[in-house]
């Protein structure tokens, strides 16, 4: 039965690696500057990528670069020598160690494009590597022309930063950025329409498309675009990306307060991961099964689940998956009056998200370290955190992060009797949890209900015109 899993995990990644490989080859149309990544987890993929486009373009030449040559006497000078050549970049993370060779890149790209080439680069498949070429590389979302993961089960890269070797979509860390992505996959998706042989690479950008507008609060239209993949991706026999657009549909109707169907969706989840023998997966719908044991009041068995998930993030080397774990695991803590050990629990999970650069997730991890505060009664060492938390949310332009910090923030002052300052946090997360229809909204308006009583309605009302004021000034 062993045997079999593994089998049939390999095929799927085969068959996955195929249809990256056919689209990378049909991308690179003679005539036309192309710009395209390719993230990968084996250096031998460099050289599969070199012979397939050999076999397939024999008469087009090809030459292979290693950074840190220097984009200004290696990268220009052989890309313009290359017409309607392929341009391979075996290590383009290199630039991140090279300031002048990434301020050359971000100079010199306009004169690159004027040639028919194709220029392509590799770099890790690490969620570090690509955030940090994402801040490195002026307008990084617009000038991608393709972008494609090639992936050999059980291989990772090592000696970079660790060698964590994690998955990471590219979908941005602003909303700005986050529509981008959007709107480029949408037409991408368009593109590829007609033709059968992309099912699946269609299957899986309509996958992060409604991962995208999940995490911006377009929840209605991130269920049709889920509701998509999962159609094609049960037409292909894809089972492990059946199980990711499950475990995502539940976090988007647990967003929504509708928890039935969240536990439906990631209960399917886990089945599909267990079967599959995926642990990531598996890993991921545990933490998923147990917010809804929580909001249900159930810890034990929320904290039974999520024990087990951080045992199996270990396990994997999941980094990102263990910081997220373990502050979803201090509240549990901090809930059973054991402050000292919710704090460990989310100094563990600062640490790895700050090394891991996860900007939200220390955002989120700052909220609850602010809870522990509270707690012990020190309001002051709270709002210090919240106002960290609230600032990295703004930047990253998080709207859900904003509004969590904003109500933690307004609750801080009401109690300290600051109330005037407290309606401006509290309206803040009112806007947002109303845009989202978030069910968190019923604690703000309950806070600024009671506000409202205090002050009375007049000035009450008198406040609150002039936050909307500042929140929608006039042209």
């Amino acid at each position: 039965m062993k045997s079999q899993k593994s089998t049939s995990k390999k095929s799927l990644e085969s068959t996955r690696n195929e249809t990256e490989l056919s689209l990378l080859l049909t991308a690179v149309e003679p005539g036309v500057f192309q710009f395209i990544i390719v993230r990968h987890n084996h250096l031998s993929w460099i050289t599969e990528v070199e012979n397939a486009l050999h076999s397939a373009y024999p008469d087009r030449k090809l030459s292979r670069l290693k950074l840190p040559l220097g984009f200004r006497q290696g990268l220009q000078y052989k890309a313009v020598a290359q017409e309607s050549g392929f341009l391979l970049v075996d290590n383009f993370e290199k630039i991140l160690e090279d300031d002048s060779a990434r301020i050359n890149f971000n100079q010199r790209r306009d004169l690159l494009s004027q040639y028919p080439i194709a220029l392509i680069v590799f770099v890790p498949d690490s969620m570090e590597i690509v955030r940090k070429l994402q801040k490195g590389i002026k307008d990084f979302w617009s000038i991608r022309n393709l972008e494609i993961e090639l992936r050999r089960e059980g291989q990772s890269i090592i000696d970079f930063s660790g060698g964590m070797t994690v998955d990471y979509s590219g979908f941005g860390r602003t909303k700005p950025e986050k529509i981008e992505e959007f709107q480029r996959l949408k037409l991408r998706i368009a593109d590829l329409e007609s033709d059968p042989s992309t099912l699946s690479y269609r299957a899986d950008m309509a996958y992060s498309i409604g991962r995208i507008l999940g995490s911006i609060g377009r929840f209605d239209e991130a269920i049709l675009w889920h509701s998509q993949a999962l159609r094609q991706a049960k037409e292909i026999n894809d089972r492990r990306l059946e199980a990711k657009i499950l475990n995502s549909l539940a976090q988007i109707h647990g967003s929504r307060g509708e928890e039935e169907i969240a536990l439906s969706y990631s209960e399917l989840s886990l089945v599909i991961s267990q079967v599959l023998g995926d642990k990531s997966g598996e890993s991921n719908s545990l933490n998923n099964i147990s917010r809804i044991y929580r909001h249900r009041g159930e810890d034990s068995k929320a904290l039974q689940l999520l024990e087990k998930s951080l045992e199996i993030s270990k396990e994997i080397e999941d980094r990102p998956a263990e910081g997220t774990i373990l502050n979803n695991i201090a509240p549990i803590y901090l809930a059973q009056k054991k402050a000292d050990e919710a704090m460990v629990y989310l100094q563990r999970s600062l640490q790895i998200r700050r090394e891991i650069n996860d900007r939200a997730g220390e955002a989120a991890t700052l909220n609850n370290i602010s809870q522990v505060h509270v707690y012990n009664g020190d309001f002051e060492s709270a709002l210090e955190l919240l106002l960290q938390s609230l600032q990295i949310a703004i930047e990253l332009d998080d709207q859900l992060l904003v509004a969590g910090s904003s109500y933690n923030i307004g609750w801080i002052l009401f109690e300290q009797r600051k109330v005037h300052e407290a309606t401006s946090y509290f309206y803040k997360a009112h806007v947002i949890y109303t845009d989202l229809g978030s069910r968190n909204l019923s604690k703000v308006d309950l806070y600024l209900h009671q506000i409202q009583e205090e002050l009375g309605p007049t000035r009450y009302q008198e406040i609150i015109d002039s936050l909307a004021a500042d929140e929608h000034p006039s042209a």
